[in-house]
């Protein structure tokens, strides 16, 4: 057999036909097809095997890649070896044969893998991880949190909020305080992917992280946790953060129902009045006319959030009388 990537697929194009004949055929003729089958099997399970010894990588991808569609449980030993070839594409392959297996003996070794830099290996790390049972996967996942190396622990927690299995929850509280900024981050959204009350004071004083990434984790995390102690911080970030508002608002909304928005829209006209009274106070103790405000007057000085930044099409903003000019503030139909 020839060990090329062309002949390794038309090798087992020719055994998945002779197995469908084989399926197909009754009695006698069936037991001796399947047992032809079988020998091919294994005539080109040993072909691939002597096929990863080479110091050919073209020969070692194209190994990996024929026994990958024909490997079985006696195949682990070959393939673990295989996810620390020097070639990225051999690795990976080796990692996706193992997923394809589902075996819950890998789990630690895979887990392993997701120390390796290649995008391509890791993408297929997480593929075969979420293959495995729950019980398999966390432990050691739980234990990548401690990772030496920033980017295993981030790509540990990201897997954890993708299994959404809240026997992980602890192990992500007391991650949250990593030195990484990104372990942070997929931390805290791990937390709120995952929805679990006791991370709930985790989130609240995530709002307050020096990443901002982190503090919009936080507020989205909010609302997936559910507990009415996250209304006032996310009131406060509302009408205070014009980057998250939007997010808060959203976190708002889910928590309480749309019609919860109003007094923060109220709030937040408020403030602009507010603004007014004072820049107007200002100018007239600095001497100025209050005519020269006038071209300042044109817009407000943030952002009005209305329920649209919400994503809320129930709620339409109507217009508000503010220091002279129309402002728009949120009211339901």
């Amino acid at each position: 057999m020839d060990l090329t990537s062309g002949a390794i697929e038309e090798h087992l194009r020719e055994l998945n036909q002779r197995a469908q004949e084989a399926d197909g055929l009754a009695g006698p003729d069936k037991e001796k097809a399947l047992s032809e089958v079988a020998a091919l099997r294994a005539a080109m399970r040993s072909m691939l095997i002597r096929g990863l010894e080479s110091d050919r990588t073209d020969v070692r991808r194209a190994a990996i890649f024929g026994l990958s569609k024909i490997c079985g449980p006696a195949d682990i030993p070959l393939l673990l070896e295989a996810c620390h070839d020097p070639d990225e594409s051999v690795r990976a392959w080796a990692v996706a044969a193992l997923g394809s297996l589902r075996d819950p003996s890998t789990a630690r070794a895979l887990v392993e893998t997701l120390e390796d830099p290649s995008l391509f290996v890791h993408y297929h790390a997480v593929l075969a991880l979420r293959k495995l049972p729950s019980d398999a996967v966390l432990p050691p996942l739980a234990e990548a949190l401690s990772h030496p190396e920033a980017m295993v622990r981030q790509r540990a927690a990201k897997l954890l909020g993708m299994l959404q299995d809240r026997s992980a929850v602890d192990s992500l509280i007391r991650a949250s305080c990593d030195e990484e900024a990104g372990v942070r981050y997929e931390v805290v959204e791990a937390l709120g992917h995952i929805g679990d009350g006791r991370a709930l004071r985790v989130l609240l004083a995530a709002l307050y992280d020096e990443n901002r990434e982190v503090r919009s984790a936080a507020v989205r995390g909010l609302k997936r946790v559910g507990s009415p102690a996250a209304i006032r911080p996310l009131v406060y970030l509302a009408l205070t953060d014009r980057d998250l508002r939007a997010a808060a608002l959203d976190s708002l909304r889910e928590l309480c129902g749309p019609q919860a928005l109003f007094p923060v829209y109220h709030a937040l006209a408020q403030q602009e009045v507010a603004a007014d009274q004072v820049a107007a106070a200002i100018a007239s103790q600095a001497g100025y006319e209050q005519g020269e405000l006038s071209l300042w007057g044109q817009e407000p000085f943030s952002s009005m959030s209305t329920a649209g930044e919400a994503g809320n099409p129930d709620l339409n903003p109507v217009p508000v009388h503010w220091g002279g000019q129309d402002r728009w503030h949120g009211q339901s139909e």
